[in-house]
């Protein structure tokens, strides 16, 4: 799970079932699901999913080890 400033990003092969869970469980604590949805994966997401870093963040340490 990734904390956007447009919300949250949650990866998954299984949407299907990971939606209705996730609206189950957002709901079951006393809050509102406001917007939820999918997309296919950008470059960047892959990126993340393989390193746990955003590029902008491995763009600045490769800077910084370059020192």
């Amino acid at each position: 799970m990734l904390e956007t400033d447009e919300g949250y990003k949650i990866y998954s092969n299984e949407i299907s079932e990971v939606i209705p869970e996730i609206v189950r469980s957002v709901e079951g604590n006393g809050y509102k699901v406001l917007q939820i949805g999918s997309v296919i994966p950008s470059l960047e997401d892959v990126f993340f999913k393989l390193t746990g870093k955003k590029v902008r963040e491995a763009n600045e340490e490769l800077k910084e080890a370059k020192k």
